[in-house]
């Protein structure tokens, strides 16, 4: 009987606790957070028109570029922003975890870079806030923000968020720097 109920509270804790989050996301020199991307298109098309496609695509997935682009120069092919992404409820769904990073596009012919790199978290459950200044791949960032036990979810749930967000901008700039003739 021993042993049942022993073995019942194993199971329990270990559908009740969250694993320990396995995603893979590369670093830089420095050992952060950095997701880059070249992406090459099949059909001929400017920087100009890469460009103007990019600024279209932000706007859908950002809902206003101009929350999220801080520098832009059309002639020297790039823009440069900042966003947020949200992971999902801990600690009883009543703290977020909001991580922000940044992001650079850089038009070529026919040709662009994504490159985002992290820049900070913070937590709050609507009645008191707290940040993070460790970074995205440290195991630091302690029980005063996010439960350490926790803590590699939320990194993962943050990096599958901006896979999602990359996704959804290559397919868009594809799309919009067609030749849509309507």
């Amino acid at each position: 009987m021993k042993n049942q109920i022993i073995l019942l509270l194993l199971t329990f804790f270990s559908i009740s606790t969250p694993g320990i989050a396995q995603c893979e996301f590369s670093v830089n020199d420095d050992g952060e957070y950095e997701y880059e991307e070249i992406i090459n298109l099949e059909e001929k098309v400017s920087s100009k028109d890469l460009y103007n496609a990019a600024l279209l695509s932000m706007s859908k997935i950002f809902n206003s570029v101009d929350n999220v682009i801080e520098i832009q120069n059309e002639e020297a092919g790039y823009i440069v922003g900042k966003f947020t992404t949200v992971s999902s409820p801990f600690t009883m769904g009543m703290w977020k975890s909001y991580f922000k990073f940044s992001v650079r596009l850089d038009f070529k012919e026919s040709k662009y870079r994504i490159l985002i790199n992290y820049l900070s978290h913070y937590a709050t459950s609507g009645k008191a806030d707290c940040s993070c200044p460790n970074g995205l791949t440290t195991e630091k960032c302690g029980a005063s923000c996010v439960p350490r036990a926790l803590w590699r979810k939320q990194c993962c749930e943050a990096h599958e968020n901006i896979l999602f967000m990359v996704d959804d901008l290559k397919e868009l700039i594809k799309e919009n720097s067609m030749d849509n003739e309507w």
